[in-house]
Parts: C-alpha cells; sequence; structure tokens
C-alpha cells in the first residue's frame, strides 16, 4: 500500500520546488492541493492525516510505556524501582506511562524554541529504528555461524538461504543507517541550523547508555527475565 501511495504521489508532485517552498509550510498539503484543485478536499485529506496520526500516537504511548516498563523490570533503567512500580488492582504501569508521556511532551516542546533541534530528534527516528534492526539481525547471524538452535517458528527459509537474507538485510540496513545521518544539503548551502544534528544526539545517547552500564547497570541488570503472576 505504501508503495503504491508513494508511486502516486511522485506521478502528481507536480514542481518540487514549488511543493518545497509553499506557504503553507508542509509539502503535503500542497500536493494535496495540486491534486484535487479544492481547499475543501485538501482540508479533508489532511485532517484524515491528523486524526490518524493523533490516534497512532495512543498505541505508540501504550507500546513505548510497556517497553519502557519491561527494561525498568530488568533494573536496565536509573530509577528502575520506581518506573517498574505497577499499583496493586490497576494492572497498568502508571509510572512507565507518566515518564513516557513527559519525556515526549518535553521533546514536543523543543519545537517552540528551536525547529532545527526539533528536526533533529524527529529525524532520529530513522537511525535508532535501523541500528535496532540491526543489532536483531546481527544475532541471528551469530547464532545461524555458530550452529546454535533458533526458536522454533512457523516459517524457516533454512540456514543458507536464512543466512544470506540475514546478511543482505544487514547490508542494506547499515548503507540506510549512514544515509540517515546525512546533512540535508550540500556543504556550500550548509549551516549550523541546516545542519543534521541527530548524529550529536544518537552519540550521547550511546556514550551516556554506555557509562551508565559499566558504572551501574552491570551489577543489577542481567537481561530479560521471565515475568510470572501466579494467579490464586
Amino acid at each position: 500500500m505504501a508503495l503504491v501511495m508513494l508511486i502516486a504521489i511522485c506521478y502528481c508532485i507536480g514542481d518540487i520546488e514549488a511543493v518545497l517552498s509553499t506557504p503553507t509550510g508542509y509539502p503535503s498539503i500542497q500536493i494535496f492541493y495540486n491534486i484535487t484543485g479544492s481547499l475543501a478536499a485538501t482540508n479533508a485529506m489532511t485532517a484524515f492525516i491528523i486524526i490518524l496520526s493523533a490516534s497512532s500516537c495512543i498505541t505508540i504511548m501504550a507500546g513505548s510505556s510497556r517497553q519502557l516498563f519491561a527494561f525498568a523490570r530488568d533494573d536496565g533503567l536509573p530509577f528502575s524501582k520506581w518506573v517498574a512500580r505497577v499499583r496493586p488492582g490497576l494492572d497498568v504501569p502508571v509510572n512507565a506511562i507518566v515518564v513516557s508521556f513527559t519525556f515526549a511532551a518535553c521533546i514536543s516542546l523543543v519545537n517552540i524554541s528551536s525547529t532545527a533541534a526539533f528536526n533533529s530528534i524527529t529525524s532520529l527516528g530513522t537511525g535508532t529504528l535501523t541500528i535496532s534492526y540491526i543489532i536483531c539481525l546481527s544475532c541471528m547471524i551469530w547464532l545461524r555461524i555458530a550452529g546454535k538452535p533458533l526458536l522454533p517458528s512457523r516459517f524457516d527459509l533454512g540456514r543458507s538461504f536464512g543466512l544470506a537474507l540475514n546478511l543482505t538485510a544487514v547490508g542494506f540496513l547499515v548503507l540506510v543507517f549512514v544515509i540517515a545521518f546525512f546533512p540535508p544539503v550540500p556543504e556550500p548551502l550548509l549551516t549550523v541550523v541546516s545542519m543534521n544534528w541527530s548524529i550529536l544526539i544518537f552519540g550521547v545517547v550511546v556514550l551516556f547508555s554506555m557509562f551508565y552500564y559499566f558504572l551501574w547497570g552491570r551489577k543489577v541488570y542481567v537481561g530479560p527475565v521471565e515475568y510470572v503472576r501466579v494467579v490464586r
């Protein structure tokens, strides 16, 4: 579906320079207007995207807070005991939800003072997702090369074909990971504001994580554990 939408947009985008310099500030809105030629249709399509984006925030917040809770439950974060606390009777990680919401709100407020800083933070999504895929696939490659058993699955592509696909995927993702931190404009036009500072943010987070792990995390973190609740 995404590929079909991309092909349709490429055919209907029109003048790229005009779209990028649109007075609305959002090229997607200008593309909608170029396609439909109607302000009403443009507003309706834009509203549809806004509603979908707002609705997806609920599932994203639910997923991120549960991941935060699981990591804190295994003592992998600062203040893990408080973050992983679940109040009896609620069965919901309220503290993890509060932390996730607070961080998301603070990041959103950055846009008020600096659009460049906000864009650098949001552009981290591509790089961080890519490195997470690389780590997972690298573990699969290591298990296949070492001849260790994999978890049982319904579909099995075999050791050789599966390994080839894993290696191809990692090679492609490494390329995407590097490109994700490229500046958006070439050097003659590159300024402090237009620079892609996401690599700096990524590096700081990685260094902080390594520092915390060697200073404290390795003493208490033992990896994912099975969470079992006894029901009587």
